[in-house]
């Protein structure tokens, strides 16, 4: 009975070892993913003062990334959890009180960091809806600003034509994307402020772009739209500008590419997207075909496949 008991004792022993292993495992890993500079900053810790530190994650921190999202940051708090195991003969910690003060300040730093990755994080993207066309025939809807390398925005120039602006920045980092972004829409906004003609437009983005501090950014292509909001009429100009021009004619339940050299009108039953890649042509084409649309609905249902994106539809009410 003895050695029953002996053996259920170290198997118990043995499972609740195993599982306690794991779980920091998992634990270590996550954090040490997002906060590298932990396992270091410990071991300094460990050594200097004779204290050891843990990383505790918070619940709601577990459950938004358990849940929801993986990659969100990971949230909590630094503690003291023992004595270290490593002083030498005759070494004695040191003042505990004056340890917490220390890991208090190192908790606020890991808090800071923490917030700043996840305010990074979803720095690629900053959209918000666009104004509403001051002109009682035209509406205009979809989002101005920047998202995963793409940006939009529109204005109206001091000759009364509405120019629309729309194009995709060949970065990898969000950062510089965020800010390369910026300084195209800026230049955009002050092109259509000043008396510079559509033509004028075109060289003058990717040279203000290059001319900053992200000289070594470039542009997949740009498109500028410019229409006169009593005919109708459009013109085209940018770089690759193609790419991101889009034509729906509802009426005939179709989208089709546009190019910069049409002379074009915007008729009642269109819809001119502009920053759609022409890649989406095929997919709007199988949201037509599903039903007949009106013009409202159609633009409902696309913005709302495409809601992510740095677009923006003009169209005649």
């Amino acid at each position: 009975m003895g050695n029953l008991a002996s053996q259920m004792n170290q198997s118990t022993s043995s499972n609740l070892r195993l599982f306690r292993e794991e779980a920091e495992a998992s634990e270590d890993c996550s954090v040490h993913e997002q906060l590298p500079f932990l396992s270091q900053l410990s071991e300094q810790f460990e050594l200097t003062t004779g204290w050891q530190l843990s990383f505790d994650e918070s619940k709601a921190s577990n459950v938004v990334r358990t849940k929801s999202d993986p990659d969100s940051s990971i949230r909590g708090d630094l503690r003291i959890s023992d004595m270290s195991a490593k002083l030498g003969a005759g070494r004695k910690a040191q003042n505990r009180a004056h340890c917490d003060d220390l890991v208090s300040t190192l908790d606020s730093m890991i808090a800071l960091i923490q917030s700043d990755r996840e305010r990074f994080r979803n720095l690629d993207q900053n959209l918000s809806p666009v104004v509403s066309a001051p002109f009682d025939w035209w509406n205009i809807e979809g989002s101005c600003g920047f998202s995963r390398n793409g940006f939009s925005t529109w204005s109206v120039t001091s000759q009364e034509q509405m120019r629309i602006f729309a194009g995709q920045l060949n970065l990898n980092d969000s950062f510089e994307s965020a800010l390369a972004a910026s300084i195209v829409l800026s230049a955009f906004e002050t092109t259509c402020e000043s008396t510079m003609t559509l033509p004028e437009v075109a060289p003058l983005i990717p040279a203000v772009l290059q001319r900053s501090v992200l000289g070594q950014a470039s542009l997949n292509w740009f498109s500028t739209v410019e229409l006169d909001p009593i005919t109708g009429e459009f013109e085209i100009d940018g770089f690759n500008s193609q790419n991101g021009l889009v034509l729906i004619d509802v009426h005939a339940a179709t989208a089709m590419p546009l190019d910069n050299d049409d002379s074009n009108i915007l008729y009642s039953g269109q819809i001119l997207c502009v920053g759609l890649d022409q890649n989406r042509i095929g997919q709007i084409n199988r949201i037509l075909s599903q039903t007949e649309y009106s013009v409202d609905h159609c633009l409902k249902t696309v913005r709302k496949e495409f809601g992510d994106s740095a677009s923006i539809f003009l169209y005649r009410k």
